[in-house]
């Protein structure tokens, strides 16, 4: 690994599933401008779909928790 390369990591440090197991919501930690950020990212875990963000900006989201109802 490169220096540069850790720019590229990305770490899940938390997540939530659906009941159903097709879904999870993760809180995805990268860094970004030499700070560290952390953004919750909607996952397909049937597979073939990209993630997909669903927050941004410079923040430190955390704690993804889906509700029983599944939303």
């Amino acid at each position: 690994m490169a220096p540069d390369d850790i720019n590229r990591v990305v770490v899940v440090d938390e997540l939530d599933v659906t009941r159903d197991g097709r879904t999870a919501v993760v809180a995805a930690r990268v860094i970004r401008r030499g700070r560290y950020e952390r953004h919750l990212r909607r996952v397909d875990l049937a597979g073939g779909s990209r993630s997909l963000p669903l927050t941004t900006g410079r923040v430190l989201d955390g704690s993804p928790s889906i509700a029983q109802d599944g939303t």
